[in-house]
């Protein structure tokens, strides 16, 4: 069975919403837009690697995107691209996750994180250092994602 490739354009497709924008480089790319008038923060890979300046560059993106929000919201990261992250890299996101904690509890309504495999050391390893408070779904298939949303972000459901 072929994997789509875009979790987000997956999503655009079942929830029409108008993109902007926030940051474009070779590596990956973040854009915002609405699902039901929920905020969305939408982070995708592009590259096997990725370098811990852009690591921590896309953990700013986020900090600031849940500063910025008044309501509740909700994330779409899509690492299925991505082949290796280093033990720091993993350390440095459970630690801006655990650093973020009152936006997570107070505005996140859950988080799709779409990886290669489920089963693979990136995410056991993840898996093991955080916990998370809301909602999260471990996906290698966009089709998954769709019915996360529609169940938790209120309005989505079709």
């Amino acid at each position: 069975m072929a994997v789509e490739s875009s979790l987000r354009d997956r999503v655009i497709m079942d929830f029409p919403a108008e993109q902007h924008a926030i940051f474009d480089c070779d590596s990956y790319d973040i854009r915002v837009f609405k699902i039901a008038d929920i905020p969305v923060f939408s982070l995708e890979s592009s590259t096997e690697l990725i370098d811990m300046p852009d690591w921590n560059a896309m953990f700013i993106a986020l900090k600031q995107f849940f500063e910025q929000c008044t309501d509740s919201c909700f994330m779409l990261l899509n690492f299925r691209s991505v082949k290796k992250l280093s033990l720091e890299q993993s350390a440095y996101a459970v630690k801006e996750l655990i650093d973020n904690a009152k936006h997570i509890e107070e505005k996140l309504l859950g988080t799709v994180v779409c990886v290669g495999e489920k089963k693979g050391f990136i995410m056991e390893t993840f898996k093991k250092l955080y916990r998370p408070r809301k909602p999260l779904l471990w996906c290698e298939d966009n089709a998954e994602a769709v019915t996360f949303i529609n169940d938790n972000v209120p309005g989505a459901a079709r």
